[in-house]
């Protein structure tokens, strides 16, 4: 059994309009506006489930209850 599982989206949904803006200038944005957007936008979508599916990757996290340690997994 699971507790606590969290999905996380890694890229968040503006990394493919980054990549798109890297592809046409032919460098990448390090140093850009635009990169400091698409973080913005992934740590707004990190908190909203329906944003999960928008990034390329997804990281799942969580716990299972430790058995024969007393506490019940505490």
């Amino acid at each position: 059994m699971h507790t606590g599982l969290r999905v996380h989206g890694v890229e968040g949904p503006g990394r493919a309009h980054l990549r798109a803006a890297e592809r046409t200038a032919g460098a990448p944005l390090l140093d850009s506006p635009l990169l400091d957007g698409a973080l913005a936008t992934a740590r707004l979508a990190d908190n909203h489930r329906d944003f999960t599916d928008t990034s390329a990757h997804i990281l799942v996290a969580g716990r299972t209850p430790l058995e024969g340690r007393g506490g019940g997994g505490q």
